[in-house]
This record gives C-alpha cells, sequence and structure tokens, in this order.
C-alpha cells in the first residue's frame, strides 16, 4: 500500500532578489526509516509578462532539535536570482 499525503504546507522563508528560500513541509499519512520527499519547485510565473520556468531541487534542511515534528517532513528550495514577480 502507497503512503499518502495528508497536507503540504509552502512557506517563503526568505525573499531577497539575489537568493530567495522556499520551505515545504509534508505530512504523511505514516512516517517510516524510509520515508522520503521527492520532487521540483516550477516557477517563476507572472500574470503580466512572459518568463522562462524552472524547475528548482528540493533539498535537505538542516533543522534544530524540536523544529519538526515527528510526524512531518521539511525540504528547502534555493532560488537563486528570484524573480519576485508573483507572490
Amino acid at each position: 500500500m502507497a503512503n499518502q499525503i495528508r497536507d503540504i504546507v509552502v512557506r517563503d522563508h526568505r525573499l531577497d532578489p539575489a537568493e530567495s528560500e522556499v520551505w515545504i513541509t509534508v505530512e504523511p499519512e505514516e512516517r517510516t526509516e524510509t520515508t522520503r520527499i521527492g520532487g521540483r519547485l516550477m516557477g517563476p510565473r507572472c500574470p503580466y509578462s512572459s518568463t522562462v520556468e524552472v524547475a528548482y531541487p528540493l533539498r535537505p534542511w538542516n533543522k534544530e532539535p524540536g523544529e519538526d515534528s515527528a510526524e512531518n517532513l521539511t525540504m528547502r528550495v534555493i532560488i537563486p536570482e528570484a524573480s519576485l514577480c508573483e507572490p
């Protein structure tokens, strides 16, 4: 049986034109030692002009003890030279 995703939260952690960072927290139905998150974030998009969308890979996030619950997994995406067209 496949492990289902209960919830996904995407948060802007650092909005900076030089380098932005987005955190993605996933709540799986069941967390085991082999549970992993994989994927990429696509963007940027702007409703008023054409842009080139790029795939940014999910990277591990070095969390402090107690910052992430035992059930949730958090990854981060670093976006160099971010185009802040759309919040």
